[in-house]
């Protein structure tokens, strides 16, 4: 039986795609623009069934996210890292923050103007707490090790890190979306 997680993220990978899955080989990367290479959730099964409305509007939001980084990155040629953090509260509430290997490209105003896209992407139902997930990407024809490992744990943003510093026992997500956005 596959975990919740997995079933989101396999939903999200393949909506909407006719092609069968990509082989083991590497797959060429695009010269220039954004990338998906995995998706990343904060929580748990039980903590993501408890939390979740439904599955398919999950997979179905996280694919409009990829589509809008898609669209809105498509011509950035420098290679980089880029994840997208996003957490959704109840109440279809949801903020969005990058960790990026370059602070050239796509630069800050590009990213405010991108985050303020991811925003206003109507969310998904949670309930009885927070929802986290992160888009691991690549711009241009970047290699990131490890970039297929779903085992890895999942980014932190440094807004976060730096919410949580000299404090102790703070949870991920939950403790520090406390921290960063309490309501």
């Amino acid at each position: 039986m596959h975990s919740l997680a997995a079933l989101v993220v396999l939903a999200a990978a393949t909506s909407g795609a006719a092609q069968p899955p990509a082989a083991a080989r590497p797959r060429p990367r695009p010269k220039a623009g954004f990338e998906m290479l995995r998706v990343a959730l904060y929580q748990k099964d039980e903590v993501l069934q408890a939390r979740l409305a439904s599955v398919d509007e999950l997979a179905g939001y996280i694919k409009k996210l990829q589509e809008t980084c898609v669209a809105s990155l498509s011509d950035v040629t420098k290679s980089g890292a880029l994840d997208v953090v996003v957490a959704v509260k109840p109440g279809r509430r949801s903020r969005v923050w990058f960790l990026t290997s370059t602070t050239l490209s796509p630069g800050p105003a590009r990213l405010a103007a991108l985050q303020t896209q991811l925003q206003a992407i109507p969310p998904p139902e949670v309930r009885n707490g927070p929802l986290a997930l992160a888009i691991i990407g690549g711009l241009g024809s970047v290699r990131r090790p490890h970039e297929a490992a779903n085992d890895l744990p999942a980014p932190i943003p440094t807004e976060w890190a730096q919410a949580a510093k000299g404090k102790k026992n703070v949870s991920v997500p939950d403790g520090m979306l406390a921290l960063l956005w309490p309501e």
